[in-house]
């Protein structure tokens, strides 16, 4: 169906999301498809200055402060609906998106309170999924009363739709994943398979010899990254002097950071921050996601668009981003015995290696090239009228 004139009626769309983080980093790309295809963003999130400053320069649409807190707070949390709720009385949407848990629950419930036509709860991931006790029970509240407010709730992975619907809140008459899951699918012209000579290029730049195995963990320093479980594995596999070990990620705990920098005489370097991930897994050998949960793991994707295996503990959205036997392999959750098999089988043979998932960025290519993802999106959020366009696709050269 041929969309209206966008001069005459443009769709108007609310994104809510508790940190601004989820439009910078999660969602770069997408904000531009939608502004581009005609449609009118009001983006609602709290976040440092820099991040607004950021966001703000990308030209993406109307950017609202709302005093978000992560934590529960009753006091913020009150001020926060109430700007909210203010806010959605006096715009009309085509439809409200609410992500990440405090946005999802409250962004819902100021959309249904003030009556907007189509309301969405965006699930990236189970909060709850390492906690216990109250706090636990606290936030599975939250995603019920999350999911009571909205018209249609999208599920991240399969994985994690399952996860949901055996903890007995799946809002199964409500929920579904859009295509193979995943938020913003992967640019395969930025992650691709490199050349001998760029791949050379980029190891001598950072002194790493031609012979060595590169390991890339990419991820933010944290327990639920699994960085406890990656670090047991260095020590398991020291022996092993051709491997070399990156952590790519923010230091979110001084502990693991220490830990990581006993290890360098095992050939392990930490990296707070890196504008180039597609560098880094252009000239790996292997990435490994230890992960304890994941909403989808981005990663898992990243690294096969560039050729590179994945090696992951089968754990919720990680089954999703990572095709076992095709774009890497997963083992059982903690098993570093199975892991370090792995690896050393591996070093044994690594043009094996190469050739068993030698067809990972065909895989990606086909389910989450990231225009159609964006696609499937706008679909659903504002239905075939306005998401009915053709994308362009690539050709076999980009892909």
């Amino acid at each position: 169906m041929p969309r209206k004139s966008y001069a005459q009626d443009r769709p108007k769309l609310a994104l809510v999301v508790t940190d601004i983080y989820a439009f910078n980093v999660l969602s770069r790309g997408q904000l531009e498809f939608f502004r581009d295809s005609g449609v009118t963003l009001d983006l609602y999130c709290n976040g440092t200055e820099e991040g607004f400053a950021k966001l703000r320069a990308r030209k993406v649409g109307r950017v609202i402060r709302i005093p978000f807190r992560r934590k529960p707070h009753p006091i913020m949390d009150l001020a926060a609906l109430c700007v909210l709720f203010w806010h959605m009385l006096t715009n009309r949407y085509e439809a409200v998106v609410s992500s990440t848990p405090k946005a999802m629950l409250l962004g819902s419930i100021a959309a249904a309170f003030a009556f907007q036509r189509k309301r969405f709860c965006f699930v990236r991931g189970r909060a709850y999924e390492t906690m216990t006790g109250a706090m636990r029970k606290a936030y599975e509240l939250m995603d019920r009363g999350s999911f009571l407010f909205a018209h249609r709730v999208i599920f991240l992975s399969h994985s994690l739709r399952e996860a949901y619907t055996k903890d007995g809140i799946g809002a199964l008459e409500k929920g579904c994943v859009l295509g193979e899951g995943s938020s913003n699918g992967v640019d395969l012209v930025k992650y691709r398979v490199l050349s001998d000579v760029e791949r050379l290029k980029l190891r001598h730049a950072r002194k790493i010899d031609e012979d060595e195995f590169v390991i890339v963990i990419a991820g933010r320093i944290v327990p639920d990254k699994g960085v406890r479980e990656a670090l047991d594995l260095i020590d398991r596999l020291g022996d092993e002097q051709q491997l070399r070990w990156f952590f790519l990620g923010w230091p979110e705990s001084n502990d693991l950071v220490a830990q990581i920098y006993k290890r360098s005489h095992l050939n392990v370097t930490h990296l707070d921050h890196t504008d180039r991930l597609q560098d880094w897994l252009g000239l790996a050998d292997l990435s490994f996601l230890p992960s304890y949960r994941e909403g989808f793991g981005n990663v898992g994707i990243e690294a096969a668009a560039c050729g590179l295996p994945t090696l992951a503990f089968d754990v919720v959205g990680l089954r999703d981003s990572v095709a076992d036997g095709v774009s890497g392999h997963l083992v059982p959750f903690g098993d570093l015995e199975a892991s370090e098999r792995f690896i050393r089988d591996a070093l044994d043979d690594r043009a094996a290696l190469a050739d068993q998932y030698s067809g990972a960025r065909a895989w990606v290519s086909e389910h989450f090239e990231n225009r159609a993802v964006w696609q499937n999106y706008a679909r659903a959020y504002l239905g075939e009228e306005w998401a009915g366009w053709a994308l362009p696709k690539l050709d076999n050269a980009q892909i």
